[in-house]
């Protein structure tokens, strides 16, 4: 199962807010998180105020209870959304951990293409992969993507280069491939999260602008408490 913060150098969510707390006490910060980049930022979508979180519902939404509504959070297009903007914004090349062991990853022609004239962009990104004779190395992930199934990741961000029509749109070779790691690191529909992990991106939306995931689709829905007690007829 995806879990949350698996893209550039975010960890867990626990671990981000973690972090995040020690480097505030600190003043420091090797880069600003997307929460503290967008906090004074006014959004009328979003109260500022911490909403109780109800739950998740059918692995896929977070329920949350606002003063005048029933927020709705579709978790994958919130947490794609919050990965994105982390992504776009890093001013830098992204922290790499060197795995422990090197994962090789067998390619068709086509895909061995398409791979190589993005392994400058990749290697920004925090990824090192070399090519051999006959396959491709991959000797370091972005940090925090060490747990995750390297090889799959790369051949869907491989699948999307070459076949998904929203990313053949975007022009910018960096920006493809931020929209397609955004998308395939994100939590999805599906995934069960534990309570600090819904707490944590709910906390990231709220304090953001937050509104649709990359695509355009929308990370939440809201339903007026009004609205809701004249279906019961109250």
């Amino acid at each position: 199962m995806r879990r949350l913060g698996k893209v550039s150098d975010i960890q867990s969510f626990s671990e981000v807010r973690s972090i995040e707390r020690s480097t505030e006490r600190r003043s420091l910060s090797a880069g600003p998180s997307l929460s503290r980049l967008r906090r004074n930022a006014a959004d009328d979508f979003f109260e500022k105020e911490k909403s109780p979180i109800i739950g998740q519902v059918r692995d896929s939404y977070i329920l949350v209870e606002e003063k005048n509504c029933l927020k709705i959070i579709d978790q994958h297009a919130a947490h794609e959304r919050v990965l994105y903007e982390k992504l776009k914004n890093e001013k830098e090349r992204v922290k790499k951990q060197k795995l422990l062991v090197p994962v090789k990853i067998e390619l068709t022609l086509k895909e061995s293409e398409v791979l190589k004239d993005n392994l400058k962009t990749l290697d920004d990104l925090g990824f090192d992969i070399k090519k051999d004779s006959k396959n491709f190395i991959i000797n370091s992930v972005a940090a925090g993507l060490e747990k995750i199934e390297i090889n799959k990741f790369i051949k869907e961000i491989i699948d999307d280069l070459l076949n998904s029509d929203r990313i053949k749109k975007i022009k910018d070779a960096r920006e493809k491939l931020i929209a397609s790691m955004a998308c395939r690191g994100a939590v999805m529909a599906g995934d069960k999260l534990e309570p600090s992990e819904m707490e944590e991106l709910v906390e990231q939306i709220q304090s953001g602008e937050i509104k649709t995931c990359p695509h355009g689709r929308p990370v939440a829905i809201e339903l007026n408490w009004n609205e809701i007690e004249k279906k019961f007829g109250r």
